[in-house]
């Protein structure tokens, strides 16, 4: 398997351990990635876990990885959902969307955007993105 196809294999089976309210699954399937959206989604499942602490320091990582390399906005925006930041993720969403970030496009279907979904700043970006609500 390519680098790439391992990569969103890891995000996509941390995201599934997060639905099922395994944060510990999460973590521990996403412990030694130093991509963004993996540090993101842990930072989420270690604030859901009560772990505001750690939570809060993968989103220092982020910022410091950012110094260094591109990083897209959609990582801090995992992190934001899971602390329950939702104007934080509001802006984080739009940011990514504006980067084009791949992985926003399915922000109509993906379980982890539900927090967000009764919010009407959420139909509007499903709107820029021309996704149905």
């Amino acid at each position: 398997m390519f680098r790439g196809g391992a990569i969103e294999t890891r995000l996509y089976d941390g995201l599934l351990h997060f639905q099922q309210k395994d944060y510990d699954g999460v973590i521990q399937c996403l412990a030694s990635s130093s991509v963004p959206l993996d540090i993101g989604l842990m930072a989420a499942a270690h604030a859901r876990k009560g772990s505001e602490s750690r939570a809060r320091k993968c989103i220092e990582e982020l910022r410091r990885l950012a110094g260094r390399q591109y990083v897209t906005p959609l990582g801090e925006a995992f992190a934001a959902i899971g602390i329950g930041d939702h104007d934080l993720a509001f802006h984080r969403l739009e940011e990514a969307i504006e980067h084009k970030t791949n992985f926003v496009n399915l922000l109509a279907v993906e379980p982890f955007f539900e927090p967000l979904r009764s919010d009407g700043r959420f139909s509007r970006l499903l709107k820029t993105l021309h996704l149905p609500d």
